[in-house]
C-alpha cells in the first residue's frame, strides 16, 4: 500500500492551514508531568524513513529529530523512548494517531511528537494537542542545472526541461497546475527525494522543487554543481513555515515544560549546532 511521506504533509499547513476541530474531553490519560519525570522516559513520536530527520541507518535509529529528541529527555532528566510513526494522508491523521487517540491498529499514544506545523490557525484549530516549542523554520527550494535552466529561476523553461518531485507533495500540486498546467507533461514523479537527486545526477532531470533541507541530505556535496533558489509566489503558497512539537491537551504541564526547554536551546544557539553536526543549514523559527 502507499504510504504518505511526511514532506507531503505540508499542503495541509502551505495552503490553508485548515484541520480537524475535536473534543478535548474525550482524550484518554495520559501520564501527567510528574508520572512521566517518575517513571524516567519519555515517549516520543518521530516519522518512518523521514531523512535528515528521523530514519534507519545500520538498524539504527537517526537523524535530527532523534538527537534533538534525546537532549529534551536529558533536559527532562528523563531517558527518550522513540516510536516510529507511519505518515498518514494529514497531519491530523498523524496527531491523532501518536498523541491524543492511538491508531486502530494498536502500538499505544507518545507524550511528545517531533516535527509538527506551528501555524497559529492550524493549531488554534487542533485543540486535542498542544503546538509549542518552534525549533526549525524550513523552506521550499528549487535546485536546478544552470547550464540547461539558465541564469534565473523561471518556470517557463519548464516547457522544455524536465524537473523532479516528489509524488502528490505540494511541490507536485503547485508545479502540474502551474499556468494552467503548461508545464505538466515535464514533471516527473518520484517516491522520495533521494530518488529525484539520483535523477538529477544522472541528468535524467534538469531540476527539483522540494524542502531544502531534504534536498541538502539527499545531494550532499553534490549540491554545490546546482542553483538553489527560493521560488516566490506571494499569495499562492506561503514559502516558509515554522516546525516544532506537540503533546497532548491534557498533558499542558508537559508542553509548557518542554516549550521553555526549546526556546533555550534555540537561543543558545544548541539547535543550530545539531544541524552543522550533520552539515545542514538551519534557520531559526520565526516568531508570529
Amino acid at each position: 500500500m502507499f504510504r504518505v511521506h511526511p514532506s507531503r504533509l505540508i499542503i495541509t499547513v502551505i495552503i490553508l492551514g485548515l484541520s480537524m476541530v475535536g473534543n478535548a474531553e474525550l482524550l484518554p490519560n495520559h501520564p501527567n508531568y510528574d508520572e512521566i519525570l517518575e517513571r524516567g522516559a519519555i515517549n516520543i513520536a518521530v516519522y518512518e524513513d523521514f531523512p535528515p530527520f528521523s530514519y534507519e541507518k545500520d538498524g539504527e535509529l537517526v537523524g535530527l529529530d532523534v538527537d534533538l529528541g534525546k537532549i529534551i529527555a536529558e533536559r527532562l532528566g528523563v531517558k527518550a523512548k522513540f516510536r516510529v510513526l507511519t505518515a498518514g494522508e494529514t497531519v491530523e491523521d498523524d496527531l491523532r494517531h501518536a498523541i491524543w487517540k492511538g491508531h486502530y491498529l494498536g502500538g499505544g499514544i507518545s507524550d511528545l511528537m517531533m516535527h509538527v506545523p506551528t501555524n497559529r490557525e492550524f493549531a488554534k484549530r487542533n485543540e486535542m494537542v498542544v503546538i509549542m516549542g518552534d525549533y526549525l523554520q524550513q523552506n521550499l527550494v528549487l535546485v536546478r542545472d544552470p547550464i540547461k535552466t539558465g541564469d534565473t529561476p523561471s518556470l517557463a523553461v519548464y516547457r522544455y526541461e524536465k524537473i523532479g518531485v516528489e509524488l502528490d507533495s505540494f511541490p507536485d500540486f503547485f508545479l502540474s497546475g502551474f499556468n494552467g498546467g503548461s508545464i505538466r507533461h515535464n514533471v516527473v514523479h518520484y517516491f522520495t527525494i533521494e530518488d529525484a537527486a539520483k535523477g538529477l545526477l544522472s541528468g535524467d532531470i534538469s531540476a527539483i522543487f522540494a524542502s531544502k533541507l531534504q534536498l541538502e541530505s539527499a545531494l550532499g556535496a553534490d549540491l554545490d554543481k546546482y542553483s538553489v533558489d527560493e521560488l516566490l509566489a506571494p499569495g499562492l503558497f506561503n514559502e516558509r513555515w515554522n516546525i516544532g512539537l506537540a503533546v497532548s491537551a491534557n498533558t499542558r504541564q508537559l508542553g509548557y515544560a518542554i516549550d521553555d526547554i526549546m526556546v533555550e536551546l534555540v537561543k543558545s544557539g544548541t539547535v543550530e549546532a545539531l544541524y552543522k553536526q550533520h552539515q545542514l543549514s538551519y534557520s531559526k523559527p520565526e516568531q508570529e
